[in-house]
């Protein structure tokens, strides 16, 4: 009876062992979600900006140096944008990148199977997409940024301060997150203005789920 009950014991423990025991050394996840983008400007020729509603998806490493600091470099394609609207204007200017943020993480707790996370680093991301769509005068029409009616050059590398927060849970062998991340983009959009000038920088919010395995 005694080694049954010290048996029991010894499961129950393991079975609600720190999570920092159980956590390898290194980790790879996916994630995905909403993303919000809007524009920082000045210029009142862009008209009034407001948010585009989108979504962001893509993989991730994760790196621990210990119980409370880890490294996680991230694979993302990021829809970002906004819209903007003036006296004869209704449109939607969608930009999209391929964006490699490199996050430093300061783990709050160092046991628990529950783990909040705060994070921040830099970003660089790749112009993937740059669209204008919308109504001129009551027509509506599509264009690339790059096409003749607009010829928006817009920047094709873009630099962004990153910082979140967000939550582990651990589930035995996977570990699931939800996370909050401000992406503060720090580059000039229009680099060569064109007849449709773009003078603004980025930024988005985005809210994310999860899996590390």
């Amino acid at each position: 009876m005694k080694t049954t009950w010290k048996g029991a014991l010894i499961a129950l423990l393991v079975g609600t062992s720190p999570l920092s025991a159980q956590q390898p050394r290194m980790a790879v996840g996916i994630l995905g979600g909403y993303s919000a983008g809007d524009v920082r400007t000045d210029d009142p020729e862009l008209g009034t900006t407001s948010r585009r509603d989108a979504g962001a998806a893509g993989f991730f490493l994760e790196f621990r140096a210990n119980d409370r600091i880890s490294v996680r470099p991230n694979l993302l394609y990021q829809q970002q944008g906004f819209l903007t609207r003036d006296a004869t204007t209704d449109a939607t200017v969608a930009l999209e990148y391929v964006t490699l943020p490199l996050l430093l993480q300061v783990h709050l707790l160092k046991e628990g199977r529950v783990r909040p996370r705060v994070f921040a680093g830099p970003s660089i991301g790749f112009e993937a997409v740059c669209t204008v769509t919308g109504t001129v005068d009551g027509e509506d029409d599509e264009f690339d940024c790059d096409e003749e009616e607009i010829d928006v050059a817009t920047a094709s590398t873009v630099y962004a301060a990153v910082f979140g927060a967000g939550v582990d849970v651990g589930t035995g062998r996977w570990l699931l997150g939800v996370e909050g991340r401000y992406d503060w983009g720090l580059t000039d959009l229009d680099v060569d203005p064109g007849p449709f000038e773009l003078e603004a920088r980025t930024y988005s919010i985005l809210v994310s789920l999860g899996v590390a395995f």
